[in-house]
């Protein structure tokens, strides 16, 4: 950044593509300091930049500030929501999330994959079903359901909310199955109760990994009649421990 500095310092003319690139380049390497001091020069502020901005202040805590930013912005797009929505799941205001989000909507916007899977999974956080349901309605309205991302985020939320059936359908249905498919539907069956069911699922498991492992072994030795003992590579990890 050192040199892309010093090109954007002795430049003669400065135009948007110039200041985008620089604030987009402090961005990258997350340096809050520099992008703000360039961001506050800028002659223009358009929506690119403030929205680099709000996910730079966010993803380093200063939640406060991105917030400012945001209410600041005569115009915003779909991503300057899903950047806050996004940072507020990520630091665990889940509440906020959902609340932006609803806002989001009232206003209007289009939701998008991104924002989608953070509102998905601050519903499972919160243990709210209900609105999960309905932000799973509106992501088969737009057409997103399909997309694996957002599949694993939805199987997750209902197997964390309790209805492990509503998780094992989208399972069934699901074009693509990959390991966190799999551990969100063991874990589902797990926090239930349905331990049968989850050592099934877990035997039929393509390739099992050390969250699937983990996650059966913890209740194996109190819960189910028959011990689950791992091979030799999980046990070279370290799951002899548990025991």
């Amino acid at each position: 950044m050192v040199d892309a500095r010093k090109v954007f310092d002795e430049s003669p003319v400065l135009d948007s593509v110039s200041w985008n690139s620089i604030l987009a380049g402090y961005v990258q390497v997350g340096n809050v300091e520099e992008a703000k001091v360039i961001f506050d020069k800028m002659p223009m502020k358009n929506v690119i930049a403030s929205n680099s901005m709000i996910v730079l202040l966010g993803r380093s805590g200063r939640m406060s500030d991105a917030c400012q930013l945001f209410d600041e912005m005569m115009e915003k797009d779909v991503v300057s929501w899903t950047a806050l929505i996004s940072c507020y799941e990520q630091h665990g205001m889940y509440t906020q999330a959902l609340d932006l989000f609803m806002q989001m909507c009232a206003n209007g916007v289009s939701i998008d994959e991104v924002v989608a899977v953070s509102v998905l999974s601050a519903c499972a956080h919160l243990l709210v079903v209900q609105t999960g349901e309905s932000v799973h309605g509106l992501v088969i309205r737009v057409g997103f359901e399909s997309y694996v991302n957002l599949q694993n985020t939805l199987i997750h939320m209902y197997s964390t909310c309790g209805d492990v059936m509503a998780a094992q359908r989208l399972f069934d249905t699901s074009s693509h199955l990959d390991q966190i498919s799999w551990n969100s539907m063991i874990s589902g069956y797990l926090k239930c109760g349905s331990l049968e069911k989850a050592r099934e699922l877990f035997d039929s498991m393509p390739e099992k990994d050390v969250v699937s492992w983990t996650a059966l072994i913890s209740e194996a030795p109190t819960r189910l009649s028959s011990p689950i003992w791992p091979p030799k590579v999980q046990w070279k990890l370290g799951y002899h421990r548990l025991y």
